[in-house]
C-alpha cells in the first residue's frame, strides 16, 4: 500500500476506519514504515511473524490449533468451499487443469499407485458409476466407436473381412482387444 494514501495520525486512521497510518518518524527499531493502529510498526510485526514461523514449537502449536479448528468447523468449511467452487467454477477448473498438466507424470503415477493398492475400491466405484450412468456410457461408447471406425475398418480389411458385412459385436470385440493390449503395455511399463 502506498504510504501517501494512508492517514498521517493514529486518530485519523481510527476515524477513517483503516488499520494502518503513516508518520515520517521511525519506530524504536529505526523502521520508517506504516504502523498499525494497534501500535506495532508494520516492519517490526513482519519480523515477529517471520521469527514465529521459523520456531518449531510455534509451528507445532499452530498446526495443532489449525487441525482442531478444521475439525470443529468441518461442515461450515465444507459449505464455504462448495459455495466458492460454485461461484468460481471456471477459475477453479482452470487452476485444477493447470496444476494437473504442470506435473502430469507425477499425478498419473500417484493415480496408478492408488489404483494398484486399492483395486477393490476402484472396481466397486467403477461398477457403481457404470450402473448409474448406463445411457452416458452408451453414448460415449457410440461416439468413441464412431471416432475410431476408420481404424476398425482398416483392421478388419487386414484380417480379410468386409467391414460393411461384419456385425457390430465384432467391433466391440476389437475394442476389447485393444483395451487389453493397452493395459498390458501399461503394466509392462
Amino acid at each position: 500500500m502506498n504510504p501517501d494514501s494512508l492517514p498521517k495520525t493514529k486518530s485519523a486512521a481510527l476515524a477513517a476506519g483503516v488499520k494502518k497510518y503513516f508518520t515520517d518518524r521511525p519506530c524504536s527499531k529505526g523502521h520508517t514504515s506504516a504502523r498499525y493502529v494497534s501500535g506495532h510498526c508494520c516492519e517490526c510485526r513482519r519480523a515477529i511473524d517471520v521469527a514465529k514461523a521459523r520456531d518449531p514449537q510455534f509451528r507445532a502449536a499452530k498446526a495443532a490449533y489449525d487441525a482442531a479448528y478444521r475439525e470443529a468447523n468441518a461442515e461450515r468449511l465444507k459449505a464455504l468451499r462448495r459455495e466458492y467452487h460454485v461461484a468460481n467454477r471456471e477459475r477453479v477448473n482452470a487452476k485444477s487443469t493447470a496444476y494437473y498438466y504442470a506435473d502430469r507424470e507425477r499425478q498419473l503415477a500417484q493415480r496408478r499407485a492408488y489404483a494398484k493398492k486399492n483395486r477393490e475400491v476402484v472396481a466397486a466405484r467403477a461398477a457403481e458409476w457404470r450402473a448409474a450412468n448406463v445411457e452416458k456410457r452408451r453414448l460415449n461408447h457410440a461416439a468413441w466407436q464412431e471416432a475410431n471406425m476408420p481404424y476398425f475398418r482398416k483392421t478388419l480389411r487386414a484380417m480379410g473381412l468386409d467391414p460393411d458385412t461384419v456385425p457390430p459385436s465384432v467391433f466391440a470385440v476389437e475394442a476389447a482387444r485393444l483395451k487389453v493390449k493397452r493395459l498390458l503395455r501399461k503394466e509392462a511399463a
